[in-house]
């Protein structure tokens, strides 16, 4: 693998300097302690003030410090999502070093831990892998077909129609239900996608969003349905109006099925999540 090639001022936010004073690239190299090559794109003699230029960083700089802060951002979408499920009400949440999820007592729900540090020796790879999507990666596919219709979910009517799809096509059991989960309509940070193909519903897709980064989660569509751009539509959608509002960048977990839809957009694979190791005595 070669070097990486980036432009430094929309791709990382490591801009702590004012742009009028060009010290990005000072900064850079004493940060990572090593001369960096690099051209200029926009100068400060153009009279705006402002310089843009792009650096080489090479690769083992690349794996060992942007790769593990892609892995942090995509790391953080994951317990954003898990802890969302607490707002149900129905559902606990253990916070600590250890931190889990399970459905209160006589309730319905998932049941999972998380934030959960293993020895090596524990791991195995599952294939399902994190992936990121940065704002200038951006590929949005727009459905030819005038029957596709994607739009948001504001209402509980909609909302119930959306849980109905994402338990039948994702869940395959009512792991969520409308009552208790309506709760996160009223969140700003959480919104909801449904795509209708002949006047059915039949794809879901959601975001959740934290400051300038958000995770892309529930992309589901029903079996019938499948390939034929249902899910890359609406995903382009709710991807596309995140972009707009300020987001840099767009973590989600593929599954393994997914994996070629999410590249069509844009995203690439950062690592494969970790799943514990059993060893049950016969």
């Amino acid at each position: 693998m070669g070097d990486t090639n980036i432009n430094y001022d929309d791709k990382f936010g490591f801009n702590t300097f004012e742009r009028e004073i060009c010290a990005e690239l000072d900064f850079t190299e004493a940060f990572l302690g090593r001369e960096l090559e690099g051209r200029v794109v926009h100068s400060v003699l153009n009279g705006d003030m402002t310089c843009e230029y792009e650096i080489t960083i090479p690769e083992d700089i690349m794996d060992s410090f942007v790769r593990e802060r892609e892995k942090e951002m995509i790391i953080n979408g994951y317990y954003n999502y898990y802890r969302t499920f607490f707002l149900s009400g129905i559902v606990g949440l253990q916070e600590g070093s250890v931190e889990w999820i399970m459905p209160k007592e006589g309730e319905k729900g998932p049941s999972l831990a998380f934030h959960v540090r293993l020895h090596e020796e524990s791991w195995e790879e599952e294939l399902e892998p994190g992936m990121l999507l940065h704002k200038n990666d951006f590929q949005p596919y727009f459905p030819a077909d005038r029957d596709v219709i994607c739009r948001r979910v504001r209402t509980k009517e909609d909302f119930r129609i959306w849980v109905d799809v994402v338990n039948t096509a994702l869940h395959g059991w009512k792991m969520i239900d409308a009552e208790h989960y309506a709760v996160w309509l009223e969140k700003e940070n959480l919104r909801f996608y449904l795509c209708e193909m002949d006047g059915k519903p039949i794809s879901t897709a959601s975001t959740i969003r934290t400051g300038d980064t958000a995770s892309l989660e529930f992309v589901s569509t029903l079996q019938e349905y499948r390939r034929r751009k249902a899910a890359i539509s609406l995903c382009s959608q709710a991807l596309g109006e995140l972009f707009e509002n300020g987001v840099r960048a767009v973590t989600l977990s593929g599954s393994e099925e997914a994996v070629e839809l999410y590249r069509k957009l844009g995203f690439h694979d950062c690592f494969h999540n970790i799943i514990m190791q059993y060893d049950i005595p016969i």
